[in-house]
């Protein structure tokens, strides 16, 4: 988690998501204040609470409730982030990283403090709580991930930081809470945006500044301090550089530097847009267009020993907030896509287990008191999903129905209500109440009464036993897709899913999968249904 941290600090207030205030990797010091900020390789202060309230994002949530996503994306985002950070990301008030040295090996780059504050109290109990690990030999810390250990100070902060940097933090932190380590200056700096980096390239190792990436532009590396500043105005996202040098010449330098870089930067952007297959309309190139013309029109300026660059990313409102929206569907859609697989594969486990007991799968339900039909003449009175209650934790719901009596007679009709939240569907928000899109297909080439999973010709793997149909059916009654002829329908995939991407399925050993439709035909999907006619099936899955 910790390693994928930094490079999500500079993709926006989707990704602004952790924490504030911070330290250094030194031994133990007596000084109240710490380390100093010149003492850091990088430091970066964000103030999540006032991106939140910017203008530019005031506009962007305008634009998504007119198309009806307002809430929608408050909602997703808090049901990413709450579960496995224990806490809301509305109650984030503002975030400071401190790194003290350039992450030279891939073991180091987490070295790092950060310091989470709130604007309600907290739960300490809750807090990073999927990601600890338990007590730890350190009095108040509790060890996590990574060799990362997280101090809770009081009910409006959480400290997380490396184990090489508790000294550290001990020393200073805890004698100086107001913004120990950051200096006077730095947050004086820092209170005019929303979002402030300061990088020490001094701290740079030799190793960095003589890499291939880094030579062509070493002057600007020659600087004593860069200052990076962000910020959402009404319309777009404003930069500004400030690099601090030890004379004029090296700040001139710096400059001719800057402007190769902008060059060769606008000369890679141009050529993506112009060998883009796509048209100006699409999402990549209308960004890249933008990020263009920010960089062609950006200031760049000397004034003594200081270089001062400027950029303004215009945001085009109603295409962001499209974006996002589009986004967050996407989001929602694989987390109900992920919650349905889950609840079929429970599925899947309670036919086997019900073969257990009863000795056979219940592929046509229950018939008179409660037997499992076995062969074409049995009559069904009940549901398999009826059947399979007692192995997805609703034995006392099972023991409500009248075994002898069909599934609408006068009782058991009364509990249609009381259809279990695993049969119902969340990748189809609009089924009605009580009825279920999961189903087994029933006709002359699928799975026929009496089937035992190990008895399955073509192999349990290679066929499906439960199916997400196109069309519901009132759960409890023994219902299903039925395909009544022995061939391949014409319409077989109109049958299935009843979405655009495909269908879920249930094959015999437990495996659960997403059919996509693109990139399996109708023959596929055919021999996954027939359990017996040796032929080779493929998996293509998303």
């Amino acid at each position: 988690m910790f390693r994928r941290s930094r490079p999500a600090l500079f993709m926006g207030v989707l990704c602004v998501l952790m924490l504030t205030s911070c330290n250094r990797d030194k031994k133990v010091v007596t000084e109240p204040a710490g380390p100093a900020t010149d003492q850091l390789f990088l430091v970066a202060r964000v103030k999540l609470q006032e991106i939140r309230k910017s203008p530019l994002l005031a506009n962007i949530a305008e634009n998504l409730a007119k198309k009806g996503g307002g809430e929608v994306t408050l909602e997703v985002l808090e049901q990413q982030i709450e579960p496995e950070m224990g806490f809301k990301l509305i109650n984030v008030d503002s975030v400071t990283l401190c790194f003290p040295d350039w992450p030279e090996y891939a073991r180091d780059e987490n070295k790092l403090i950060a310091l989470v504050t709130f604007i309600e109290p907290i739960d300490k109990d809750r807090v990073f709580g999927r990601i600890r690990r338990g007590e730890s030999n350190r009095p108040d810390f509790i060890a996590m991930r990574d060799e990362m250990f997280l101090h809770i100070p009081d009910d409006k902060t959480a400290a997380v930081m490396h184990e090489s940097l508790i000294d550290s933090y001990l020393a200073g932190f805890a004698k100086n809470r107001k913004h120990w380590p950051l200096s006077d200056e730095f947050v004086n700096e820092s209170d005019k945006h929303q979002l402030f980096l300061r990088l020490r390239p001094s701290k740079l190792p030799n190793k960095g500044r003589d890499s291939q990436v880094i030579q062509p532009y070493l002057p600007i590396f020659d600087a004593k301090s860069i200052d990076l500043a962000f910020d959402f105005k009404e319309k777009g996202l404003h930069l500004g550089v400030n690099g601090k040098f030890n004379d004029d010449a090296a700040a001139a330098k710096a400059k001719e530097s800057v402007l190769r870089a902008r060059g060769e930067l606008s000369n890679a952007i141009n050529q993506l847009i112009s060998g883009s297959k796509e048209d100006s309309a699409n999402v990549l190139t209308r960004i890249l267009v933008e990020a263009k013309r920010a960089i062609d029109e950006g200031q760049i300026e000397t004034s003594g020993k200081d270089l001062n660059v400027s950029a303004i990313y215009q945001a085009e409102i109603p295409f962001v907030a499209e974006i996002i929206l589009t986004a967050v569907n996407k989001v929602r859609e694989a987390a109900a896509r992920t919650k349905d697989m889950n609840n079929l594969s429970q599925m899947g486990m309670a036919m086997h287990l019900t073969q257990d007991v009863n000795g056979f799968l219940p592929v046509a339900g229950m018939g008179k008191n409660g037997a499992l039909v076995i062969d074409e003449k049995g009559k069904a009175l009940l549901s398999w999903r009826v059947a399979i209650l007692p192995f997805i934790e609703q034995r006392a719901l099972y023991e409500k129905f009248k075994l002898d009596e069909p599934w609408d007679s006068e009782h058991n009709k009364k509990l249609i209500e009381f259809m279990p939240r695993i049969y119902a569907s969340n990748r189809h928000s609009k089924t009605p109440a009580n009825q279920t899109r999961y189903q087994i297909i029933r006709g002359p080439k699928a799975l026929q009464p009496g089937t035992r999973i190990e008895n399955i010709q073509d192999g349990a793997s290679n066929t499906l036993i439960i199916v997400e149909a196109a069309q519901p059916v009132i759960w409890t009654k023994p219902d299903d897709l039925l395909i009544p002829d022995m061939e391949m329908p014409k319409d077989l995939k109109k049958k299935l899913g009843g979405l655009p991407d495909g269908f879920l399925g249930v094959a015999g050993d437990g495996g659960v999968r997403l059919f996509d439709f693109k990139r399996n035909d109708d023959q596929n999907i055919w021999r996954l249904i027939v359990p017996d006619d040796g032929q080779n099936v493929k998996f293509f899955s998303p």
